[in-house]
């Protein structure tokens, strides 16, 4: 007993500002986590619990219209997916449970921060704008009333929330008064919405700071769009929707009123959706004080996300968008965005051409990259290259480091050559969505009487025992048989969910543990040096063409390791200034690859010798593997790795 005492004073000796950053700040902390910790110590309880409670999520809970359907055309084998349709059910009662409960509970509402509630559409959905089910579709009709009662008690416990500050919707029909409720709360400033339906008549919230858009259907767009107060907004998302759908929006708006006042941070992700360089052009028109443009580049799917320009296109005039000081989007954007404008932050993860874009020779990098360098900054402290490979590394390199000379944050590509697809692949593939397992029927049942209502009771019992019934003896046995019936606690609806960043469990090396010297002459035992200890060559391709479960892979043996060893040996520069460098892996659109694993002890031992040749770098990455290495506080010869 001592003992846990004396544990006790040492914990409380520690002052709670350095424990809210240990255990606040991103170091992966998972809810289990954060509910074990209340158990340690009554400091803990304190520091812990509003993190318990700071988010409410209620996804994955679905409206199916027809869980009755045939197996094919024409025959005669139908099928009810009950199973289906409780799990659907228990998510929607749990989740207005839910709600009831917290927001009844007067200490525990104060905690949420964030809300992220709503139905995701799956197969058999229908526009959610659309009339609900039939009286014939008995188990559909009974989901969407629970849905409209899940939307009753958003709106009637939201004001109960006072901390909150982000709120998530998907796949909400969103009715007058959710709006009110929305536009009433005191501190709500945060607002995404996803697959929504609105009511005809909307109007600008202006106590919403930052608003997102996700599938927002053409119909729904302009009642969207009207909620949006042009004077008040900072931070806007539109996330696979036509940017066009913007465009019209804001140019239908009296002049007088259609300027983004404060804007400073635009996102566009177009999804699969074609974009068009002119449009954003035209967006770009009413963001005066736009600070922040990320467009977000799909290098995913049989469709690839190409940037639309039509011929003749030209650079934005310098009094648009004045203040640009970060952007993120893909290389052939960028040259018509940067010219004469402070952009100190580029990040370009994409070509933004189908085929992407490979250099020789120096006269063809300038012609490409030198629209970079047109900010009319100072300096650009930030370079995010495109994943794939723009020169070989040799070239690009030297280029990279000559011409952004104060680099700070910098990505880099690494290959050696432009790797031509793989048409002769016998092999093709192609991405299909989840279909139905057959023909969705309008007619559900005909059931026994009060076959239903028990359904529904049984499930409603077993919600009740997962959330209180393990704590309160008033809930019957009822609830427990149910309870137990239906998966007990290892049903997934009633797992510890994780919040904030995912928990990571990694292990790491120093560079005390590695030999530095015998492990760089390991890695570059292969290159061959002339006679001034200088290299005769480049890194080779090491190429190996695999079949793998029926995908043709591309295997990188060791190109990769023997091009950090050139930069470990100084033959391949960088930028005298980086803070911050990471290494990717050179490969263009429609490359599958198999990534070669670079080991701790290797890792380490080409950030030590960039370490000694780099004063300023503190950290090193190599996006191939997800390994990382930094220099120790307090001792700058000393770098520790880990995954």
């Amino acid at each position: 007993m001592d003992g846990i005492r004396n544990s006790t004073n040492i914990l409380e000796r520690i002052p709670v500002e350095i424990w809210n950053k240990i255990l606040h700040h991103g170091c992966g902390f998972t809810l289990k986590d954060y509910k074990t910790l209340s158990f340690v110590a009554p400091l803990f309880v304190n520091i812990c619990r509003p993190m318990v409670h700071k988010t409410l999520t209620a996804r994955h809970v679905n409206i199916i219209y027809g869980y009755h359907f045939q197996k094919e055309w024409g025959t005669r084998d139908l099928v009810f997916e009950l199973d289906q349709w409780t799990v659907d059910m228990m998510r929607l009662v749990r989740a207005e449970r839910r709600l009831h409960l917290v927001a009844g509970d007067a200490f525990l509402s104060t905690f949420l921060h964030t809300m992220c509630i709503g139905n995701w559409p799956c197969r058999g959905y229908r526009e959610i704008g659309q009339e609900p089910p039939t009286e014939k579709m008995v188990l559909s009709r009974v989901v969407c009333d629970v849905m409209v009662q899940l939307r009753a008690t958003l709106t009637h416990t939201l004001p109960l929330f006072t901390q909150l500050r982000r709120l998530e919707i998907s796949f909400f029909a969103i009715d007058d008064r959710m709006l009110r409720a929305i536009a009433s709360h005191p501190v709500l400033d945060e607002l995404k919405l996803g697959c929504c339906s609105f009511p005809s008549h909307t109007f600008p919230i202006p106590s919403i700071r930052v608003l997102g858009y996700n599938k927002i259907s053409q119909k729904e767009a302009p009642a969207a769009f009207r909620l949006f107060s042009l004077q008040h907004l900072e931070e806007l998302r539109i996330d696979n929707m036509k940017t066009s759908l913007l465009v019209e929006d804001v140019r239908a708006r009296p002049k007088s009123t259609s300027t983004f006042t404060k804007l400073n941070r635009l996102t566009i992700a177009p999804g699969d959706d074609e974009l068009y360089l002119l449009d954003v052009q035209s967006v770009l028109g009413y963001v005066p004080a736009l600070r922040r443009l990320d467009i977000i580049y799909s290098n995913s799917g049989e469709n690839r996300n190409v940037i639309k320009v039509s011929a003749g296109t030209k650079a934005l005039s310098p009094s648009t968008v004045p203040n640009l000081q970060q952007l993120s989007s893909p290389l052939s954007f960028a040259q018509y965005i940067i010219p004469n404008r402070p952009v100190t932050h580029l990040q370009m993860d994409h070509h933004g051409m189908k085929n992407g874009f490979f250099a020789s020779n120096w006269s063809e990098l300038q012609i490409v990259l030198s629209p970079l360098r047109s900010s009319s900054a100072d300096r650009i402290t930030t370079l995010h290259l495109p994943s794939s490979s723009i020169a070989p590394i040799w070239l690009f390199s030297r280029f990279v480091a000559e011409t952004f000379p104060q680099l700070i944050d910098l990505r880099l590509p690494v290959g050696m050559a432009k790797r031509e697809l793989f048409e002769d692949s016998p092999f093709h593939f192609k991405t299909y969505g989840l279909g139905a397992k057959g023909v969705r029927l309008d007619v559900e049942g005909p059931f026994e009487d009060g076959f239903v209502e028990n359904m529904v009771r049984d499930v409603k019992d077993s919600v009740d025992y997962g959330l209180v019934g393990q704590f309160d003896e008033k809930v019957g046995e009822s609830g427990k048989d149910q309870y137990d019936r239906m998966g007990g606690s290892d049903n997934t609806e009633y797992r510890t969910r994780a919040i904030g960043s995912q928990s990571m469990s990694f292990t790491t090396t120093s560079s005390l543990e590695v030999d530095v010297a015998a492990t760089l002459a390991e890695l570059g035992a292969l290159v061959e040096v002339d006679v001034s200890g200088e290299p005769s060559g480049h890194p080779k391709n090491y190429e190996v063409r695999t079949i793998v479960a029926n995908c043709l892979i591309l295997c990188l043996t060791r190109l990769i390791q023997e091009a950090l060893f050139y930069f470990a040996q100084g033959w391949y520069p960088l930028p005298p200034t980086v803070q911050k460098v990471s290494f990717r892996d050179g490969l263009f659109p429609g490359h599958r690859v198999s990534r070669p694993a670079m080991s701790k002890g290797r890792c380490i031992a080409v950030a030590t010798a960039l370490g000694k040749r780099y004063p300023s770098l503190l950290s090193m990455a190599f996006c191939l593997d997800g390994r990382c290495c930094e220099r120790m506080e307090g001792d700058k010869e000393i770098w520790t790795g880990f995954v």
